[in-house]
Order: structure tokens, then sequence, then C-alpha cells
């Protein structure tokens, strides 16, 4: 295996930052996303922006402390479905660089390039591309971290501000991590943490000067962990979804369409897409989950066998059988997910490989 090269996409909190395009208005205020369609009467906080979280707002919060918290708090009700979309939009510009990507939620990703680049310049200009990207389709901002492990990818994007993109270079590691404030040893639990912090110990130069045996007598059984991370190690691999047993390619509409011509061409670059990608990936696909969503925000799921392999015109006339069932009494498309789903044999041979990398530094 080529240099190890990862990159970390944080959205801060995606739910803000699509009321926040949404809603211009909003910008620079505090903001909070409530649990529920009710808005700021009933619920709790599932999302706060940054100037929230500044006075005290918290995810998991009620609303009513959280209005305490922070007395001209705007809240809004929850919008899952349009968060959803997007996210799923995010989801399709990660898959055209990487299938091993791993989600945390909806804010945060880790992306493994390694095979996929050559090293970490040409990784750092593909994580470029993708928060031009996420600018530009989406109206996004993304704070972005490149490294050769996913505790340096993270660390460097919460080491800048935020919106901006850090490269950890392998010349550059060591002084990166003597630098490198206490809070962006992020696997490091919480707790130990803060017993590191109370001791007056907030930068990697004051860590790296204290013995195992002091590192351990202050923090107990995390002393290895911390060790390890003081010195660049790290070999956490990427998780990716597909691990699960399924995998999924999705078309948005610009504009909905129920004419069965145009839903059987997307299908049919859907199919075509789905299937380079289960080869790519030794994914034995033997389902068809299909999902519509129409224009009037209704949807419609079918299941389907799929086919080990399609020839040219097997694939126009499984497109064209689909898309018959796609719109019924001409109801409007406005988007297509096709999930294909593996074997439980085969889930479990995927599962069961050796995922721990060895990594030498």
């Amino acid at each position: 295996m080529g240099e190890r090269v990862i990159v970390y996409v944080e959205f801060g909190s995606l739910m803000c930052a699509v009321e926040r395009r949404d809603h211009p208005e909003l910008s620079g205020l505090p903001l909070a996303i409530s649990n529920t369609s009710l808005g700021e009467v009933f619920g709790v906080v599932a999302g706060v922006s940054a100037e929230a979280y500044a006075q005290g707002v918290r995810e998991g919060q009620s609303l009513d402390y959280a209005r305490q918290q922070c007395p001209n708090l705007a809240i809004l009700p929850g919008r899952y479905d349009a968060y959803r979309r997007v996210w799923r939009l995010a989801h399709q510009i990660f898959m055209e660089h990487t299938d091993c990507f791993e989600t945390i939620q909806m804010d945060e990703a880790f992306l493994d390039l390694t095979g996929r680049v050559a090293d970490l310049e040409e990784g750092r200009t593909t994580a470029l591309n993708i928060k031009m990207r996420m600018a530009a389709e989406l109206q996004l901002t993304t704070t972005i971290g490149v490294a050769s492990n996913k505790f340096l990818a993270k660390a460097a994007a919460k080491s800048i501000e935020a919106g901006g993109q850090c490269t950890v270079r392998h010349n550059f590691q060591k002084d990166f991590i003597r630098r490198l404030h206490i809070d962006c040893f992020w696997p490091l639990p919480q707790e130990a943490r803060e017993k590191l912090k109370s001791q007056g110990y907030i930068k990697g130069a004051q860590l790296l000067e204290l013995s195992l045996a002091v590192k351990a007598d202050i923090i107990g059984v995390q002393a290895p962990l911390l060790e390890a991370l003081l010195h660049g190690r790290d070999n956490t691999p990427v998780r990716p979804s597909r691990l699960q047993g399924t995998m999924t390619v999705e078309h948005l509409f610009a504009k909905a369409s129920c004419d069965h011509h145009v839903l059987a061409h997307e299908t049919a670059l859907l199919l075509e897409e789905l299937y380079e990608r289960m080869e790519n990936n030794s994914f034995e696909g033997s389902l068809l989950h299909i999902k519509v969503v129409y224009d009037d925000t209704g949807h419609g799921e079918w299941r389907q066998g799929l086919p080990p392999e399609l020839s040219d015109e097997d694939l126009e006339g499984f497109s064209l059988m689909l898309a018959g069932m796609m719109s019924p009494e001409g109801r409007p498309v406005s988007e297509i997910s096709l999930t294909a789903t593996q074997p439980k044999q085969q889930m479990v041979k995927i599962a069961t490989k050796p995922i721990q990398l060895t990594l030498d530094f």
C-alpha cells in the first residue's frame, strides 16, 4: 500500500448551515434547530450554530433552558427532509472521489483516498476540489484537514478557523503536534483532556516533555493512547458504509419529471454507476431497493431482484420497467434512489476481514 491519505470534512452544524443558506437574514445570529417541527414551543436543541455554542447552548438541552442561556437565540423548527437531501448530495460528491468514506451524523466525514491519489499533495488538491464544489453546488462552507491518519486530519481542521483547509505534511508533523492544543487530541476522552488541563498541560510541547509514567499518574489507562497520538500514530481505519451491506446511487432532478423516457434514461445511468461501483468494490448485490420522491413530497418504494450483470439491451429494458413503476398516474418524480443489498454471507465475508491497518512511522 502506498502513502495513506485521509481527508476530514467538517460542516459545523449542517442543519444551521442549511437554514442560513435558505434564510440569509440569520447570518451572524445565534441559532438553534429544534428536534421537532413545532419550533420553539416544545422539544430540545438538535443543532447549534457557533454563535449559540459560545453562549452556552448545547445539543440536547430543552429549548426553554437554551433560551435562558442565550436570550437572543433564534430557534427554527427542524426541516429534516431538507437536511437529508443536502447530506445525500454531499455523499454524491464524496463518492466521485472514493467509496471509502465514513460519516458522523450529518456534520462530519472521513474520506480515505489511499490508492486513489499519489500522495498528500494530490490529496490536498482533491480536498480543495471537494471544498469548492460544496461551496458552488450546495452553498455550504466546509473546514478540511488532510493528513496521513484520522487523528491528524481532524486535528488539522480543529486547529484552524472555520472555513479553512490545513494539510499536515510529514516534515511538518512534529512541529504541528508540538503546537497542538490539548482539545485537538480528539481521540483522547474528554475526561482525560480535562485532567491534563487542570494540571496546566494544554499544548503538545508540554505533553511531550512528560514521561509515560507521569502521564499514567494523571490520566491512567489512557496514557499509551496519548503517547501514540503525540508521535502522530493512529491506525484507526476509515470504516465505509458498505460494511453495512448496502450501496446506494441517487439522482436529484433539477426539475421534476413524469416522462417515462426521461426516468428510464436517468435510471439507466444510475444502474451503470451502481454496477461499476459494485465491481470496483467486490460487492455482490442481489436485491435492488428503489425509492422515488415525488414533487408533492410523497414517496414510493419497491424491491426488485438485481441481475448479476446486464447487457446494453437488458439495461434498457430493465430501466424502462423500473421507470414504469416510478410514476403512477403521472406523478412528477424529483428524486430517484437505487440501493443494492448483498447476501448475508457476503456481508459476513467482508465484515470479518481484518480492518485494522498497520502503519510504519
